[in-house]
């Protein structure tokens, strides 16, 4: 993926793990589904790039939501149970929150984070 300007967002990311939306097994050895850039990663992707960012930009996050969905589809195939979820969704949040930090530690005043949209409305 070859990457410019300043968008880094990639469908289907979670927030730090790269297995994303339609990974369909749990050993990696029988990859079978979509790996992603982790939110995270697009973070350091950008820093790479660009060094820091300024006090003009508006700097955009949205992430969490396909970790839920990813959480809630390993416990509905049995794979993981709900307190699992539980915690790998707490975990997925305090990852962005890490992500947050690191965009004001690096320069940034304006930093808009999305909120994770209402997945029980979502057919």
């Amino acid at each position: 993926m070859i990457q410019s300007g300043l968008g880094y967002a990639q469908g289907g990311s979670r927030v730090a793990n790269p297995i994303g939306i339609g990974y369909a097994t749990t050993d990696p050895a029988n990859y079978t589904g979509a790996l992603t850039v982790p939110v995270a990663q697009q973070l350091t992707n950008y820093l790479t790039a660009h060094g820091s960012f300024n006090a003009n930009q508006l700097v955009i996050v949205n992430g969490g939501a396909n970790d839920i969905l990813y959480n809630l589809q390993a416990v509905q195939t049995g794979a993981i149970t709900p307190a699992q979820a539980t915690a790998a969704i707490g975990q997925a949040a305090i990852d962005l929150a890490g992500v947050i930090g690191k965009i004001l530690q690096s320069g940034a005043t304006h930093v808009l984070v999305s909120n994770v949209p209402d997945i029980g409305t979502t057919p």
